[in-house]
């Protein structure tokens, strides 16, 4: 098991800079909770409410500033590693995205008791969870997540907004994301490999 982390670490090694995710993942949280009205900007004045905006968008650069200098963390502390060719995965991520938003705007025409676009979600990260053997655990703990959003009309409750539903939803699943995946890189790189982990052609 050691060594197949090991390859699918060295694998994916940019793709699992966890730190990248995090703040973008902060911010959307904090645009969730504005957006279910916690933060009340109606009863602000308007130079508190340009204030507010003010800081809201200096968070978001503070935000992006971090995600960008991750990088050099990773290469300082564990070094560069190239990587296997991943355009079939991107694609993939491509297909979601816009099934993402297309669905989105089926659900806003059709009264269905579940969200397709949340669905779309939920089964995105399981069979990314499939693909990679389950070595990132915590994917399907967030496909659960989402189905669970996803059925909520179902069980009785209102439906999410996609605003909160990007923001809330999304922000956490790349909290919970950036902070697995750098555990995972970090704390494999960190292992030696034991004596009975053999070489894999496939190992960088």
């Amino acid at each position: 098991m050691e060594h197949q982390k090991i390859r699918f670490v060295t694998a994916n090694y940019a793709q699992l800079q966890g730190l990248r995710l995090i703040p973008i993942g902060l911010f959307l949280m904090l645009t969730a909770f504005d957006v279910l009205g916690v933060f009340d900007r109606q009863s602000l004045s308007a130079a508190d409410r340009a204030q507010a905006l003010t800081r809201m968008g200096l968070l978001a650069w503070l935000a992006i500033g971090a995600a960008l200098a991750a990088p050099v963390y990773y290469r300082y502390r564990y070094g560069a590693v190239e990587g296997f060719d991943r355009r079939r995965r991107d694609r993939w991520i491509t297909a979601a995205v816009f099934g993402f938003f297309v669905l989105s705007r089926v659900d806003r025409n059709l009264d269905w008791p579940v969200s397709l676009s949340l669905m779309l979600v939920s089964v995105s990260l399981f069979v990314t969870a499939l693909n990679e053997h389950w070595v990132r655990p915590y994917y399907p703990v967030l496909a659960a997540m989402w189905l669970l959003a996803a059925c909520w009309p179902m069980l009785g409750g209102s439906p999410p907004g996609a605003r909160l539903a990007l923001c809330g939803l999304g922000g956490l699943t790349l909290v919970v994301i950036g902070i697995g995946d750098h555990l995972l890189l970090s704390r494999t790189l960190a292992t030696p490999p034991s004596p009975g982990d053999a070489p894999h052609p496939t190992t960088l």
